[in-house]
């Protein structure tokens, strides 16, 4: 059952650090943001900017992106007027998957996760990451900005020791698409009773 208010939920956490150091201002980004220049085209220009090869070895040290792939998917679908459901006049379900707008989101975002998002470490047994090793790269400095939801910078979460201070964690919406805006998705909290109790 639906256990109250639905949160807001994802967006784009952002290391001011590192992204002065690329020659990024941070708060370029809050301002497109309220400017509504905040696009896809413009998240992707930061991407180019901050990922580096700090050591000239060869290797990515400082990637552009580190990401929930299931959040960042759902938020480009959401940001370029897509949607995976939808309601034809009569109220009937319709699919939409293969609409032009969501196909276009995946195949947008496809690309951004081939260029910039580490996949993560394998383990010694050729095993894949653990489904947040992102977390931990991005608070050790090795991804500039990261698709995550909102309460990771909560009391008890992972994020929330590195407060939104000069040189700290910055937050804002996921960029829009060509056929989008600046949207702000949210998600229910959901509680289940127990079988033991009738």
């Amino acid at each position: 059952f639906r256990a109250g208010w639905a949160e807001p939920r994802t967006g784009l956490y952002f290391n001011k650090k590192i992204l002065r150091e690329a020659g990024v201002d941070p708060d370029s980004i809050y301002d497109m943001q309220k400017n509504d220049t905040w696009t896809w085209a413009a998240f992707e220009e930061i991407l180019e900017k901050v990922q580096q090869d700090t050591d000239n070895d060869g290797n990515i040290d400082i990637w552009g992106l580190g990401v929930n792939e299931g959040v960042m998917v759902t938020a480009a679908v959401f940001s370029n007027g897509g949607k995976y459901v939808g309601q034809d006049a009569n109220g009937k379900y319709t699919y939409e998957f293969e609409s032009p707008e969501t196909l276009e989101a995946l195949e947008w975002v496809r690309d951004i996760f081939t260029k910039y998002d580490w996949n993560g470490p394998e383990g010694e047994d050729g095993s894949a990451p653990s489904w947040d090793y992102y977390q931990g790269q991005f608070q050790n400095g090795g991804c500039a900005l990261v698709c995550d939801q909102q309460y990771c910078a909560t009391p008890g979460q992972l994020f929330y020791e590195q407060p939104e201070t000069e040189d700290g964690l910055g937050f804002v919406m996921f960029p829009k698409g060509p056929k989008g805006k600046l949207v702000q998705t949210a998600q229910d909290n959901v509680c289940i009773i127990p079988a033991c109790y009738d």
